[in-house]
């Protein structure tokens, strides 16, 4: 290969690594603050407060029905 197309391949390639997107992974006692728009927030006790938030509106918030 030519030396012009390898410097072309290379600055492809370092374009494509740079536009990695932060991910950030927290729970709901530790929302993040000053995110970027390309930020992605994995919430690790989603699946808790859902089952929590149906339970509620289903069962009326009441412990005796927690499982």
């Amino acid at each position: 290969m030519k030396k012009p197309g390898l410097l072309l391949l290379m600055g492809w390639m370092v374009s494509l690594s740079a536009s990695a997107k932060t991910v950030i992974y927290t729970d709901s006692q530790h929302p993040p603050v000053n995110l970027t728009p390309d930020s992605r927030v994995v919430w690790l006790d989603a699946p808790e407060r859902f089952y929590r938030i149906n339970r509620e509106s289903l069962y009326g918030g009441g412990d005796d029905y927690y499982l």
